[in-house]
């Protein structure tokens, strides 16, 4: 017999629950049959857009099974198998009516549970009464309730994921959701006044049809989320959140990691998957680099923001794009040794230890990198899976400048600088050039990149300061390159005709949001020179 689950419960089952009355002598039966639920199918749609086009019946994998007697207490408990399947041995008079209650909640693997926003866990439940040793019971779940049971089976997917790269299960996880329910900053891990939890928007009632924005069968927005949980447990979730644009190039390097790396995760889970549990996937013919966040939850529809990250063009660049922090990893998937192996070991093992002193970015994923002795030389593939998004994580061509007489030739035009050093250690550039005495000179960086704050000095020969800047004007929170954290010396009039040096360093007070490495342009002009500065 095949029964269709007809109440959406908490654990209370007012409505669904008998009168507590025995109406017929015991007896000890087993209850036994399969669950599933009514997944929505995404692919590309006719018109180049992507959106749900069909479903498919899927097992609801390792849920809890619950027999209640007619009071409403619980009797017998079990768990799903792999393929839906449960077996439950329990008692009950043979007219007594009961209930088989299946809760969106792991009874095994990995720790799911899937709430509504009041905090009671999501449930469907059926009516029977035993009346024979054996009792054969199908739940089929559809309709949007059924997003609910995706969201437990891909967060169950998610946590066999984790469990193979960890080495360990993950930390028990609860996620937030029901049929128009808008959380707290919409969908998003976290919540400032909520217990730390995935929550998901619900979208809203056009009658009695869902509709709007509902993510519960948005896999990839429900598995970015997670990358924000997998942050959280490993102890490396510093982004300030916020709004944020998959274009901005000018991040806060915190942000940009969090968001970029969320999105990446996302695509490699849905890789690992494709190898190992091919049919939870909700789309089969799309990259596993695509991101869809639907409008809507209504199949046939579902236009919405969608990008592949593997494909981005080359002007997504800079380790301030969350685009670009996802493009660099999974170029490191696909294309460095030990893919996502590596990754896991340079992000879960070697980054928190860097993330003491210095918070998370793809900064301190490229020193954690560089930790697990990855990269054995500045050609690796690794080092290029960062250069094609131009984040410069190296030595630039002038790294003789470090002390005063360590590089010969003046400045002459335009220079590109980077702000690395291995492991870390602080740069110092000083660059020489020839001044006259009594013309004015603009000292200044602009153009920066990947984080830098630059603190601008004018030293003479024997390195004595003659003047200094840290921030050519007050600049936005949160904000990087360009000119946001750029320096700028005005006006330098040197008393003698000679050698100077522009020394440039990490500013020594550094805004969180910026980072220790990053790049900068140098530009020495002669006054008046009729030129605006680049950075006001």
């Amino acid at each position: 017999m095949r029964l269709f689950a007809a109440c959406l419960l908490a654990f209370t089952l007012s409505g669904c629950s008998g009168n507590g009355d025995h109406l017929g002598p015991p007896v000890n039966f087993t209850a036994s049959g399969t669950v599933s639920y009514s997944d929505r199918l995404y692919t590309r749609l006719t018109t180049g857009d992507y959106g749900f086009v069909s479903s498919q019946d899927k097992p609801v994998r390792f849920a809890t099974v619950q027999v209640l007697d007619a009071g409403g207490a619980v009797v017998a408990e079990t768990g799903t198998d792999d393929l839906g399947r449960y077996t439950v041995a329990a008692a009950g008079g043979d007219q007594e009516p009961m209930r088989l209650r299946v809760l969106a909640r792991t009874a095994s693997g990995a720790s799911v549970t899937v709430k509504d926003l009041a905090g009671n866990v999501l449930a469907v439940s059926t009516g029977f009464a035993p009346g024979s040793l054996t009792t054969k019971l199908d739940v089929a779940v559809s309709g949007d309730l059924a997003g609910a049971f995706n969201m437990l089976d891909v967060y169950t997917a998610a946590g066999e994921f984790m469990q193979e790269m960890h080495g360990r299960p993950p930390p028990a996880l609860t996620a937030h959701w029901q049929p128009g329910g808008t959380p707290p900053g919409g969908t998003s891990y976290f919540c400032a006044t909520c217990p730390a939890a995935i929550y998901v928007l619900g979208g809203a009632y056009v009658g009695d049809a869902l509709a709007g924005d509902s993510d519960h069968f948005d896999d990839d927005v429900l598995l970015h989320e997670y990358g924000h949980f997998v942050e959280h447990s490993i102890g490396i979730l510093h982004s300030p959140g916020g709004y944020h644009t998959l274009n901005d190039a000018r991040q806060d390097l915190r942000l940009a990691w969090s968001e970029g790396f969320s999105s990446f995760l996302g695509g490699a889970i849905k890789a690992w998957m494709a190898e190992r549990r091919h049919g939870t996937l909700s789309s089969t013919d799309l990259p596993h680099s695509l991101y869809l966040d639907t409008e809507d939850g209504i199949a046939g529809g579902g236009r919405g923001l969608y990008f592949d990250f593997a494909a981005l063009p080359l002007s997504l660049r800079h380790a301030t794009n969350e685009s670009a922090v996802a493009k660099v990893l999974w170029n490191l998937h696909d294309g460095a040794p030990g893919g996502m192996a590596n990754i896991w070991e340079a992000f879960a093992a070697n980054m928190p230890a860097v993330c003491a002193l210095h918070p998370a970015s793809l900064e301190t994923f490229w020193d954690g990198w560089q930790a697990s002795e990855l990269i054995t030389s500045p050609a690796d593939e690794a080092l290029a899976a960062f250069v094609e998004r131009d984040v410069q994580y190296a030595p630039d061509t002038y790294e003789v400048d470090d002390v005063i007489g360590g590089r010969d030739t003046d400045f002459v035009g335009l220079e590109r600088h980077n702000l690395y050093k291995h492991a870390g250690a602080p740069e110092i550039d000083v660059i020489p050039f020839q001044a006259m005495a009594g013309t004015g000179y603009r000292i200044e960086t602009y153009a920066l990149a990947n984080g830098a704050d630059t603190y601008l000095r004018i030293l003479d020969a024997s390195g004595t300061p003659l003047a200094e800047n840290d921030d050519a004007a007050p600049p936005p929170a949160n904000t990087n390159s360009g000119c946001a954290l750029a320096s700028r010396i005005d006006t330098f009039v040197p008393a003698a005709t000679g050698r100077y040096y522009a020394e440039v360093t990490r500013s020594p007070v550094p805004r969180p949001w910026a980072g220790r490495y990053g790049g900068y342009e140098l530009r020495i002009t002669a006054l008046p020179s009729g030129n605006d500065p680049m950075c006001p």
